[in-house]
């Protein structure tokens, strides 16, 4: 109980460096969720829909009272709140697109919310236009910060554990002494940098890693190459931000010798799925929101093994309501058993953005899942790269080569491709210094410039 409370503690010291928000809302929020998700994680099935049914009517309850948008809305399909009382329910209210938000983003804001309770937040632009919305800040961090804890702790995280993280930050490195973290730049990438890195990381010995899976490739790579002695310290590693490809996955267990976590979710706080220990399918939070996989008609999908667009709503954000979001997201839906024993739905895999398709010469949509690999694995001498699609059937390549590199590299990624895919697309190979980051610092592996309309 000392130790409790002592931690308790330094942790609300630690968030001092938090500005303008709430520190006590902040605290509270986290606290309570946290001690609320120990006990949620285990429901049964039954548990979990009346649960959901439970939120979802309080949210329509909310939106139509509350929210100008969603009354107009309601009214004009002569819907009321008693209309939608359970997630079979759902499919009477018309699906929120991106564009719909950014032409009424005032009118999605809750009226009975003080304005200093709305804090703005931006999407991080990786599929298009940012998309701009409205949080409760004190409470969405201590949300999301307990519902990270939750999830790491599956994989045999503690509070006293320390970790590596590599994202999105300015400065190369910094200390985070609220997360017993070390945070690693991913705007920062050259060899320097990374041998920089290398040394802190055997310093600081740490048991566990967040990274952008490609920022991590990237620097794994590196170290590889010039055969540096790599930390090998780590129980597990948790990606997110970004796809993790099946051969990224791999890769890391390889080097690192631990187990590899994948997180799928997004800044509107919609979605957070997670995989496990025992398998690598994904874990719908129900806690967080509900998620519908929908055909091409706005239909659910129930069928195992089938593809469709991840369309969400946020159980958590009251003051700017995301109701049946298309999140331009596709997956595949699982109606499996994991063998961890939970009884969350499940996903078998994030196949992509709705933009990470290629098209080629005879107009056919090509997932960019299962051809990441071809520029990556088939030259080590090349650090990074990124594909620009502007023309049907043409593919201009940026990448970044180490001083190894020659003709017979570019001629092996030529015919990878080729045996792939056949010769669907022309191929411009364009040599650069180095990949621009996103502003968020992740890394775009595909910028794609035609219309694509998965569904």
């Amino acid at each position: 109980m000392i130790y409790m409370e002592k931690q308790q503690n330094n942790f609300l010291k630690s968030i001092q460096y938090i500005p303008v928000i709430s520190k006590y809302t902040f605290y509270h929020t986290f606290k309570t969720w946290y001690q609320f998700l120990k006990k949620s994680r285990e429901w049964n099935e039954k548990q979990i829909q009346n649960y959901q049914n439970h939120q979802l009517k309080s949210l329509i309850n909310h939106a139509f009272h509350h929210v100008p948008y969603y009354h107009k809305l309601f009214q004009s399909k002569n819907l009321k709140p008693k209309d939608i009382t359970q997630l079979s329910d759902m499919d009477k209210i018309p699906v929120l697109t991106k564009d719909i938000i950014m032409e009424n983003i005032s009118l999605l804001k809750a009226k009975n919310y003080p304005e200093n309770s709305f804090h703005i937040r931006n999407t991080g632009g990786t599929t298009g236009t940012p998309l701009s919305f409205y949080i409760e800040k004190a409470k969405w961090l201590g949300i999301h910060f307990a519902f990270n804890k939750i999830y790491m702790q599956k994989a045999g995280y503690h509070w006293y554990d320390k970790v590596i993280s590599i994202s999105g930050i300015k400065n190369p490195m910094k200390h985070h002494s609220l997360y017993r973290t070390l945070e690693l730049s991913s705007f920062h990438t050259t060899s320097k940098d990374f041998e920089k890195y290398n040394r802190q990381i055997h310093r600081f010995k740490p048991r566990f890693i967040t990274a952008f899976p490609s920022a991590l490739l990237l620097f794994t790579k590196d170290m590889v190459t010039q055969k540096k002695n790599i930390y090998t310290g780590f129980q597990a590693i948790f990606c997110h931000g970004e796809i993790l490809h099946p051969m990224q996955k791999k890769y890391f267990e390889d080097i690192y010798n631990c187990k590899v976590f994948d997180q799928y979710g997004h800044r509107e706080q919609c979605v957070f799925a997670t995989t496990c220990k025992q398998s690598n399918l994904y874990h719908i939070f129900p806690e967080y929101g509900i998620v519908e996989i929908l055909n091409k008609q706005n239909q659910p999908m129930k069928s195992d093994n089938k593809t469709g667009e991840i369309v969400a709503t946020s159980l958590l954000n009251y003051v700017f309501p995301f109701i049946r979001y298309k999140t331009n997201d596709l997956a595949e839906i699982s109606n499996e058993t994991c063998d961890c024993g939970s009884s969350y739905h499940l996903l078998k895999r994030i196949i992509g953005r709705t933009q990470e398709f290629l098209i080629g010469k005879n107009h056919e949509k090509i997932p960019l899942t299962g051809l990441y690999h071809i520029l990556t694995k088939q030259s080590f001498h090349i650090r990074e790269c990124q594909i620009l699609q502007e023309k049907e059937g043409e593919l201009i390549i940026s990448y970044v080569k180490s001083e190894h590199y020659s003709k017979k590299d570019k001629e092996k990624i030529q015919q990878a491709f080729y045996d792939t895919i056949g010769k669907q697309f022309t191929l411009i190979f364009q040599p650069v210094d180095s990949i621009k980051r996103t502003k968020d610092g992740k890394y775009q592996y595909l910028i794609q410039k035609l219309p694509i309309k998965f569904f």
